[in-house]
């Protein structure tokens, strides 16, 4: 992996975090861990979302969205924020 900045909160400056992580003393990989994790949940969230909005946008509908997914409908929604279309879909 090369030394170019990464966007905060990007897949790539969560790998180059972990990286950092796996060199790091064993006291300071026990703190940083916590905020280590939190940094992956919510990388991988707007991930999933952005994942999510992507083939809806690309014309697969929520429903076969969650089929896939193994989800709910509405949870699709609730993950990528958005508002219920006409006709329910």
């Amino acid at each position: 992996m090369g030394e170019e900045a990464q966007a905060p909160g990007s897949v790539q400056a969560l790998i180059a975090a972990l990286f950092r992580f796996e060199t790091m003393p064993p006291i300071e990989r026990a703190a940083a861990a916590p905020a280590l994790i939190d940094q992956a949940r919510a990388t991988l969230a707007s991930a999933r979302a952005g994942a999510i909005a992507e083939a809806e946008a690309g014309g697969m509908r929520r429903a076969d969205i969650a089929r896939k997914l193994g989800i709910a409908r509405q949870q699709v929604t609730k993950i990528t924020g958005a508002k219920v279309r006409e006709g329910g879909e």
